[in-house]
């Protein structure tokens, strides 16, 4: 088998030095780590950082390098030393006892916490409760050049030039048991050890192949060995699924099935270099590593088992899996199994047009149920190789069967003519059970003949998938429907499976994938993580685990946390085929599918959402040591945060969000790597980051780092509470002065104001008073009674208004006008037609204006003063409203002889409105015009 696509190469440059790559391991965060000639590299998928050496350790060799349980990596070195590795450094770690005389090959860390190193000379040592201890030939030890260990149970298994050697170490007793050729090994000089999951180990040799062990109660024993190896040393044993990876020194790698005990070709790409060093990572990808060059083969969950002929590649239709590995699959009219790289085909034997085979399914009974389309139900005993018809099933006879499913001796086949449920009975001694299948349901209970697939669940209810009327529910002899109205986008649904909490999932038509639980639907789509909505098949593994073939490839998702990852097009996954019983459940964690020209094998194991790690935290611009350095003061305020993820598969996907508690609680997602705060206030501070290479933040794991800005001097609460005092000391002082300085200033303006008024209102001109009496009596005189009464009532009008204005600073300018007019009828008595006066303006501004008392009156009063008036040429006065100013304007008639005045009346309308608006008064004064304007107080 191999993985869906070619190994990718990445190479390591370290400028002129030779960079050959010793040995590797993956760091907790998900990086790998690699030791060379020339030092330590970090490689996140994207690119390779080299790490900064302490001088002590020189130029020596990187020979050995581990992630250690307590989450700390050490690495060791040609010259004995030892490191600890940290964030883009490491440093020679001092011990009382120095450092080992030989190259260190090997470290492994046990469940006691105690650090255990292999030497190319000095044998096992072990670090326990801060002191080294050696095991090596004088203990019983084969031989001092060991190569390899590895951890099993309460002991540790050493690869030496002398066999594998079984040490337990406790109380300071040493226990040794040495296994070589003598005890059936297939060669002493072993060079490599792995464990599998049942516990059988495989030793790696030299120049035999391998052996395979086994750790009993009585000590090590030989279970096999290889016979007539010709691939070279092994340089590299793993684990991974259900077999042994093992690299070779001229065949490149090869995989070891444990139940067969034989090599089978893996499928990789075949190296024709050494094979320095093989890691299986956690998210189960393959590396290995050559010269300079260190190779992924992506990606090891999704694996070629075999290639199809070409002939079945067309006609493929089902696919099913047996307990025992074996594999089935339909084309056309056969069957075909695939067994330890052996395959047989069996033919539907029919007289007439040949059967298209829809779906298998193999019963407890090891009868495998054969659905065809138009032709019903074929049975094959594995045990003879006998096919038949389903006996005594007219309703069968000709269907066609959509699919096949069953639960214990329960049998559920779906067709295009309706349900049939069928039970295994067995008669005396007969080697077959009896099967009997009858109709269930009909178009009213489930709603439609045809239907898709069944699922019987764990809790025993029956669950039809059908075209048009969504899913129904067979519970305790009741239908249940969940359709569109329940919450399903489409009413067509596909497929069926149920998890391990015991949702039930299917996929609709274009919408995505539902599941439900609770009698409540659930949709989960392209928003939860999901390449596409377009989900074709659906399949559930044994731990309940749902893979979804989409438009997009294969999206597997972890039921337990809802994390999604998916494979597609750019892992170099064939097209797939998508009819509908071609994918089918594979051992414990693994589902299998038809794609291209092969089958392959979806593992559903080592789901792991990315883990984010701080690359560097700067303070402007300079690292700081994260770890212990949190507390700052007010101006280190300049943060920068450099984080990465790892995920070898989809790296160009990768995206974060992050948050930095203290400034605001909102997620914001970027695929930088880096992103900085400048200028942060006083104040608690958390900044997280997580990933993500489907969108689906919910269940990253997040990195976090928690400081604390400390607020300057000026803002202590001590020095905030005596600043406070001093400045309200202050601030009462000065309210207190200026108080009295406004008191002082208010009183002085008013008494000037009220002085000025008081001047102004009382300055009508005395020769007006006597004039309008010497007018009053020519009218008596001339016996003109009613001309006198109406002179007397207009004069009365005048002087009533000016003392009722006598104690207003403004009045409205109606009232202005009122008080004009009586003056200007008392003038016309002198002057007639000679005195001439009209108004313009808005009705609503004059309405609204105001204006200080007698302003227009001494304006007129001003202009017949100073003009000649007679009836061929009048005095023509003009008063103008606008929204802001009054206008007075007269025609210039001046008189021969100039009267002499003072002055005083526009001063003292300026200095007036001065007072009352702040603006001064415009006064145009042109050869025939003299215009007064005065602002309109507000």
């Amino acid at each position: 088998m191999h993985t869906a696509t070619a190994q990718q190469s990445f190479t390591l440059q370290d400028g002129n030095r030779n960079a050959k790559i010793e040995c590797l391991t993956q760091h907790p965060n998900g990086y790998l780590l690699l030791g060379t000639v020339s030092g330590i590299h970090a490689f996140s998928g994207t690119g390779f950082t080299k790490y900064s050496a302490d001088t002590s350790i020189g130029t020596s060799h990187v020979t050995a390098i581990a992630a250690l349980p307590n989450g700390k990596v050490w690495a060791g070195f040609s010259n004995g030393a030892l490191a600890e590795v940290q964030q883009g450094s490491y440093r020679q770690l001092v011990f009382e006892e120095g450092k080992f005389n030989q190259a260190v090959t090997s470290i492994k860390a046990d469940a006691q916490g105690r650090i255990w190193c292999g030497t190319a000379g000095e044998g096992v040592y072990c670090y326990d409760k801060k002191k080294w201890y050696n095991i090596n030939t004088a203990d019983g030890l084969s031989d001092d050049y060991v190569y390899d260990l590895l951890l099993v149970k309460d002991a540790v298994l050493a690869a030496t030039d002398g066999g594998v050697n079984l040490i337990r170490f406790t109380k300071g007793k040493k226990q040794i048991q040495a296994v070589g050729t003598r005890q059936g090994l297939a060669d002493n000089i072993t060079t490599h050890l792995a464990i599998a999951i049942d516990g059988r180990i495989v030793a790696g040799h030299q120049d035999n192949g391998y052996s395979i062990l086994q750790l009993q109660p009585q000590g090590l024993r030989v279970l096999e060995r290889s016979n007539r190896w010709t691939a070279g040393a092994v340089t590299g044993v793993q684990w991974l699924g259900n077999a042994f990876l093992v690299a070779t020194a001229d065949s490149g790698l090869l995989q070891l099935q444990p139940t067969a005990a034989t090599f089978l070709p893996s499928g990789f790409q075949r190296n024709t270099g050494s094979i320095a060093h093989l890691l299986v990572d956690k998210d189960e990808h393959i590396w290995t590593a050559q010269q300079n060059n260190v190779q992924l083969h992506l990606d090891a969950h999704v694996r070629k088992m075999f290639d199809l002929p070409s002939a079945d590649i067309q006609h493929l239709h089902a696919i099913h899996a047996a307990a025992n590995g074996a594999i089935w699959y339909a084309s056309h009219n056969q069957v075909i199994v695939v067994q330890q790289g052996q395959s047989k085909r069996y033919r539907i034997p029919t007289s007439g047009e040949a059967s298209t085979i829809t779906s298998l399914y193999l019963d407890a009974a090891n009868v495998l149920w054969i659905g065809t389309m138009g032709n019903g139900i074929w049975l094959l005993d594995m045990a003879t190789g006998n096919m038949q018809p389903l006996p005594d099933n007219n309703d069968l006879r000709n269907a066609s069967v959509l699919s096949i499913s069953g639960y214990k001796n329960d049998i559920w086949v779906s067709s295009l003519e309706g349900a049939l449920h069928g039970s295994m009975q067995w008669a005396g001694d007969a080697q077959l059970p009896v099967y009997k299948l009858d109709m269930v349901g009909n178009i009213q209970s489930i709603g439609t003949n045809y239907i898709y697939d069944i699922l019987q669940d764990s809790k025993g209810n029956v669950w039809f998938a059908t075209d048009g009327k969504g899913v129904t529910m067979l519970s305790n002899g009741e239908y249940k429907h969940f359709t569109e109205k329940e919450g399903l986008n489409n009413d067509v649904v596909y497929t069926l499976a149920e998890d391990s909490k015991g949702r039930i999932w299917m996929n609709v038509m274009n919408g995505g994938l539902h599941f439900i639980e609770h009698n409540k639907v659930y949709a989960f789509n392209t928003s939860n993580g999901l390449s596409s909505d377009a989900v074709s098949l659906l399949k559930a593994d044994e731990a309940g685990n749902i893979v979804a073939v989409t438009a997009e490839g294969i999206d597997l998702i972890d039921t337990r946390t809802m994390v999604v990852q998916h494979w597609g097009k750019a892992q170099g996954l064939p097209a797939i085929n998508t009819d509908l019983n071609a994918i089918a459940t594979y051992g414990h964690s693994s589902v299998l599918i038809a794609a291209g020209t092969a089958l392959y094998s979806v593992s559903t194991t080592a789901l792991h959402p990315p883990k984010t790690y701080f690359e560097r935290i700067t303070l402007f611009l300079n690292d700081i040591d994260s770890n212990s350095h949190n507390r700052f003061s007010s101006d280190e305020n300049n943060f920068g945060f450099h984080f990465n993820a790892v995920d070898f598969t989809h790296a160009a996907d990768m995206q974060f969000q992050y948050m930095l508690e203290g400034l605001s609680n909102k997620w914001m997602t970027t695929k930088d790597h880096y992103v900085n705060f400048p200028k942060l206030p006083p104040g608690n501070y958390v900044f997280r980051v997580r990933a993500s290479v489907n969108g689906s933040f919910g269940l990253s794991p997040v990195a976090v780092y928690q400081f604390y800005i400390a607020k300057p001097l000026w803002q202590r609460w001590w020095f905030i509470v005596l600043a406070s005092g001093l400045l309200a000391g202050l601030l009462w002082w000065l309210i207190r002065y200026r108080e009295k300085q406004q008191q002082h200033v208010q009183q002085l303006q008013q008494a000037h104001l009220q002085s000025q008024l008081a001047t102004l209102k009382s300055q009508v001109s005395p020769h007006f008073f006597f004039n309008s009496l010497n007018t009053l009596m020519a009218l008596i005189e001339d016996d003109r009674k009613k001309q006198a009464l109406d002179y007397t009532a207009h004069l009365s009008d005048f002087f009533r208004k000016i003392v009722q204005f006598r104690n207003e600073d403004t009045i409205p300018l109606r009232s202005e006008l009122a008080l004009v007019a009586d003056y200007v009828f008392i003038q016309q008595q002198r002057f007639g037609n000679a005195l001439q006066l009209d108004l313009s303006g808005d009705e609503a501004a004059i309405n609204a204006a105001k204006i200080a008392p007698l302003t227009l009156q001494l304006l007129i009063e001003n202009a017949i003063k100073h003009n000649s008036l007679t009836v061929a040429n009048p005095l023509r006065i003009h008063i103008a409203v606008s929204t802001d100013w009054i206008t007075v304007s007269n025609n210039l008639l001046p008189k021969i002889a100039a009267e002499k005045g003072e002055g005083m009346g526009l001063q003292n309308i300026e200095h007036r409105y001065q007072l009352l608006t702040g603006k001064h008064i415009d006064i145009i004064h042109s050869t025939t015009h003299f215009t007064v304007s005065v602002p309109i107080p507000r």
